[in-house]
């Protein structure tokens, strides 16, 4: 995991923060190392904002954090080309966590994707958290 870049972790009160959450996206990376193989996985996203980052003061859509940041992010990580799957878990996260609005980013991937009770073939787990 030498290519992943980690953020200091710092305890945050997640008590006085709204979860948003995304399981199970599949994604596809593509290896030029080995003959533009696909490497399929699913990927899982908790993201935490503060409540008062979270409440819109003019109730315009673009004043708060939805769950497009999550699939854009992710989107523009796979165009990237990002090898390994460390490494893409790694570049979802800093890309989330440079958002001033989000608190702290826990990133998953795993083969498959989580059962009921959460359950999962894991690979890679990456924090990422803002003083």
């Amino acid at each position: 995991m030498s290519g992943v870049v980690r953020s200091e972790v710092h305890v945050v009160d997640l008590a006085q923060h709204r979860r948003l959450f995304l399981r199970n996206r599949r994604v596809s990376l593509t290896d030029p190392d080995r003959d533009d193989r696909e490497a399929a996985f699913f990927i899982s996203v908790d993201l935490y904002v503060p409540y008062r980052a979270c409440t819109p003061a003019s109730d315009s859509l673009d004043e708060v954090v939805d769950y497009e940041v999550m699939w854009h992010a992710i989107e523009d990580c796979r165009r990237a080309h990002i090898r390994g799957i460390a490494d893409f878990c790694g570049a979802v996260a800093q890309r989330l966590i440079s958002n001033a609005a989000i608190r702290a980013v826990r990133v998953r991937a795993c083969k498959r994707g989580e059962d009921a009770a959460g359950t999962q073939s894991s690979y890679e787990t990456v924090y990422a958290t803002r003083h």
